[in-house]
């Protein structure tokens, strides 16, 4: 059974639900988490918002979004991969080509975490091994400017 959305809710989650749907290793929770410099911060975690909402929020939300973490991040990690009703949502394709075709590393990660039924995947998205500073990122095509 489908369920209308009226607006965007966030989720709640714990800790330990948090260390699942990203598959963070003890290495991983010693790194620094999202914050607010160029390539200052090792990881940076989306759950519960994009790909979920992608009914509401449109490919450039998504792609400015991700450019934003990655901008600050040296690797992303985005949680589920499914849209409301647990179906696939139509942005991630699309993301995964844009951030290969400017030169991020894309992984599709089964986690041990299901929210959905078949949610059960998160997308890393890391800096290429050429660009650990990130110097390249800012005259990359953004969602605007790549139409």
């Amino acid at each position: 059974m489908a369920f209308e959305l009226n607006q965007i809710v966030p989720w709640g989650r714990s800790y330990d639900e948090y260390v699942a749907m990203f598959s963070l290793s003890p290495q991983d929770l010693e790194k620094s988490l999202l914050g607010c410099g160029d390539g200052q911060f090792d990881l940076a975690l989306c759950s519960h918002l994009l790909f979920l909402y992608s009914g509401s929020l449109d490919l450039g939300f998504h792609i400015n979004a991700i450019a934003e973490m990655c901008r600050v991040a040296q690797e992303v990690r985005i949680f589920p991969l499914l849209q409301l009703g647990s179906t696939p949502s139509p942005h991630v394709r699309s993301v995964v080509d844009h951030f290969e075709s400017v030169g991020y590393e894309m992984d599709r990660v089964r986690v041990p975490y299901e929210f959905q039924r078949g949610g059960d995947q998160m997308l890393r998205i890391r800096r290429s091994s050429g660009d650990a500073a990130g110097e390249n990122r800012r005259d990359r095509p953004t969602a605007t400017s790549r139409e």
